[in-house]
């Protein structure tokens, strides 16, 4: 059935629409809730094949496990946000007869049905095929991605953890798409201009706020991200995952500070319809009176990102959206 998003398919199949399903890894939402009764709907499935590392609850109802690779065992590439596509390498081979990357497995089950267009056997092919479909990877292949590397030198001898060998590793710098027919990246995106020789922006419409002034919220909060403050003063917990402790400031015109008796330093809590901030006020003359605003990092971007128990948690994060908000003075 296409176009069903995960949450569509297990509802699906608990409503007998969906009979066979063939599912890729596992999800802590088949069991926390956040996708109803999920492995009740899986064990409604006709037929399940599950390929996974572990043999996960998910696993354990399928009428077909299918072994598959670690992280340390595949190879193939990444794409980052900086539009840099970048090797992976497999920390150690696979055994011929033990468990497959996710991409050799579903080609050789194509195979088997009898599918065309799945006769690839390797990691290498498959980037070719890529780069034959996909207009933004055209002419991205292993070999151009590997001519990008190069060794890098060891350490200064001054340096705290000096390596003693003459090279410390190899290292690629990947790609920028769009890549050239000679193999060179992009850095930069329109350095040369646009096609048509000039920039066409766009003016957005302007979109009136609907409602008029709010009693219970008679401020605008305005949020903010920046990927680092150096001037703040931090705590660095160590753990698992190392995380940053500060305390957040909340910026406030000096005329509302005044008309709310809020002094600078002082603690403050921002409450808004639908959540609400904990800071130390910071009073601010460039802050428009009416509003209050806070600036994040993005690491607790990234921190909201991996605690998040949502199936797809980067469309559940809170965004930099301008709310209607109150500020509590906290004695």
């Amino acid at each position: 059935m296409p176009g069903l998003g995960l949450a569509e398919i297990v509802e699906a199949a608990a409503a007998g629409e969906v009979k066979s399903l063939f599912l890729i890894g596992d999800s802590a939402n088949f069991s926390n809730g956040k996708l109803g009764d999920g492995l009740a709907a899986l064990d409604n499935l006709e037929f399940l094949v599950v390929c996974d590392t572990f043999l996960s609850a998910t696993a354990q109802r399928a009428d077909v496990v299918l072994p598959r690779a670690t992280f340390a065992e595949k190879d193939g590439t990444f794409t980052n946000l900086e539009r840099r596509i970048q090797r992976l390498t497999p920390g150690r081979e696979l055994l011929e007869e033990g468990a497959r990357s996710e991409g050799r497995v579903i080609c050789e089950v194509a195979r088997k049905m009898g599918a065309p267009g799945f006769l690839l056997s390797s990691s290498s092919e498959i980037m070719d095929e890529i780069a034959r479909v996909a207009p933004i990877y055209t002419n991205v292949s292993y070999r151009t991605l590997a001519n990008q590397g190069g060794l890098v030198f060891k350490t200064d001898l001054k340096s705290p953890q000096p390596t003693q060998m003459l090279y410390a590793s190899r290292e690629d710098r990947g790609l920028q798409w769009p890549v050239d027919k000679d193999g060179f990246g992009t850095p930069i995106l329109f350095e040369d201009g646009f096609k048509s020789r000039k920039a066409e922006p766009i003016t957005p419409d302007f979109a009136e706020v609907e409602g008029g002034f709010d009693t219970d919220f008679p401020l605008w909060f305005v949020p903010g991200r920046v990927l680092l403050q150096q001037e703040r003063d931090i705590k660095i917990v160590k753990g698992r995952a190392n995380t940053i402790q500060r305390d957040e400031f909340v910026e406030l015109n000096p005329t509302d500070a005044f008309a709310m008796s809020i002094e600078d330093g002082g603690k403050v809590v921002v409450e808004m319809p639908i959540g609400r901030l904990s800071g130390m006020a910071r009073i601010n003359e460039a802050v428009p009176v009416g509003v209050v605003a806070s600036t994040s990092l993005f690491g607790q971007l990234a921190v909201d990102l991996q605690s998040s128990e949502e199936m797809e948690p980067a469309t559940k994060v809170p965004g930099l959206d301008i709310r209607r908000a109150r500020v509590n003075k906290v004695d």
